[in-house]
């Protein structure tokens, strides 16, 4: 499942990148404001995979993303305006179309974790045994550990 997610992501940022590059090269040489459309529609993943490794914020911060989603929302409801010139095109349709069924797709399949009912700590409760590395390497126990204080530090992936 993992490698599944894993090509998912990448190609779906590829196609994102791909899809705003297509939609900038339009706005400049036609000027198609249909295609700012297109453009909005391709930030949500691509806020959400770069502001997660530059400003290092949780690609998983709710259940609905409310700025993702609402980008893509307006993406689609710029590139389908038929008052602007380019929307409503056939081409721009399949792009929203493709950039919507992706971001569904994230939000709803690569975004969600497995349940871990059970395996959470109660507040107050004692850890579970467990061995950790030391920052020097060195393994140390959770039974070591007892009756001192102790600083754990956890890094996801």
């Amino acid at each position: 499942m993992r490698r599944a997610k894993a090509v998912f992501v990448s190609s779906y940022l590829s196609i994102a990148s791909g899809y705003a590059l297509w939609a900038l090269w339009i706005l400049a040489s036609r000027r198609d404001a249909g295609f700012l459309g297109i453009l909005l529609a391709t930030l949500p993943i691509l806020h959400l995979t770069v502001g997660n490794l530059v400003w290092n914020h949780s690609a998983t911060t709710s259940r609905w993303l409310p700025l993702p989603s609402g980008l893509l929302v307006a993406g689609n409801l710029v590139g389908l305006l038929p008052l602007l010139p380019g929307a409503g095109t056939p081409s721009l349709w399949v792009g929203l179309a493709i950039l919507d069924l992706g971001y569904l797709a994230y939000l709803f399949w690569y975004s969600r974790f497995p349940s871990r009912q059970g395996s959470r700590v109660q507040r107050g409760a004692p850890l579970p045994p467990f061995q950790a590395l030391r920052h020097d390497g060195t393994r140390v126990s959770s039974l070591e550990l007892a009756g001192s204080p102790a600083l754990l530090i956890f890094y996801r992936g």
